[in-house]
């Protein structure tokens, strides 16, 4: 028995089919530090922290194979520093491709031993883009945190925020919960409007938001733009679209008052 690498990963959830259930859990847990939720013959619940859940599927017929396309679908975001993590996961002996850089994700792969690759990710810290070209680091509160907010863009008159969804983000009806999109929403105009007034501290005044279309899996990526500034506040309007089908979902309109 080798010793955990504990608490390597938050957020998200995948399915993998595996060929060996008991390998595979080993791996999961004992490697990656994961904790197992419940178990059977078929079907292993690990629990890799904030949310994120990963169901290991023994493969049987029908199923798609092991370590081939299809089989996985996953990408872990760290709790710590990318470079620490890869350290922990090579000391451990298992092979760590990466990191590899951009401007809004950095990421680096490593296999399980069916071969499935997994990639671990980590998001950097907004930007905000000023005008003149500075930048300012934006801490994201705890619940934004907690529920996987990701800031792709964060300018002077635009700010998108993007959320991935999950099953504890659905309702009973198997649909995104409103309250959540309207969260996103808030997210993204609250700090749209925080820029817009000089990067004051603002508070929500008064929240519109008009449901358009049912969204249930994929990534909602929330748009907000400035329709009014004044000394006192500002009106934001936002666009919620999935951004993989392309699809308008949802549309709201939110007042702030300076704080």
């Amino acid at each position: 028995m080798t010793d955990p690498v504990n608490g390597l990963t938050q957020g998200g959830n995948a399915t993998v089919y595996v060929s060996d259930l008991p390998r595979a859990v080993g791996f999961y847990t004992e490697r990656l530090g994961m904790a197992s939720s419940w178990a059977n013959d078929y079907v292993a619940n690990l629990d890799a922290g904030r949310g994120f859940t990963v169901a290991l599927v023994r493969a049987s017929d029908g199923m798609p194979v092991p370590g081939t396309a299809g089989s996985i679908t996953m990408t872990l975001t760290v709790s710590r520093p990318l470079d620490e993590a890869i350290a922990e996961l090579r000391a451990a002996g298992i092979d760590v491709s990466g990191p590899f850089d951009s401007d809004r994700i950095r990421l680096a792969v490593v296999a399980d031993p069916d071969g499935n690759r997994l990639s671990i990710a980590e998001y950097p810290k907004p930007q905000l883009r000023a005008k003149d070209g500075t930048s300012i680091a934006i801490e994201q509160p705890p619940l934004f945190s907690s529920l996987g907010l990701q800031w792709t863009r964060v300018e002077d008159d635009c700010v998108e925020v993007e959320l991935a969804s999950r099953p504890d983000l659905l309702g009973p009806a198997g649909l995104f919960q409103g309250g959540v999109m309207a969260t996103l929403a808030d997210a993204a105009a609250g700090l749209c409007a925080a820029t817009c007034l000089g990067h004051q501290v603002v508070a929500t005044r008064d929240l519109f938001l008009r449901y358009l279309a049912p969204f249930t899996t994929g990534t909602l990526r929330a748009t907000a733009r400035p329709l009014s500034v004044g000394s006192g506040g500002a009106v934001i309007r936002v666009e919620l679209v999935d951004r993989d089908a392309g699809d308008v979902v949802g549309e709201a309109s939110l007042a702030f008052s300076r704080i």
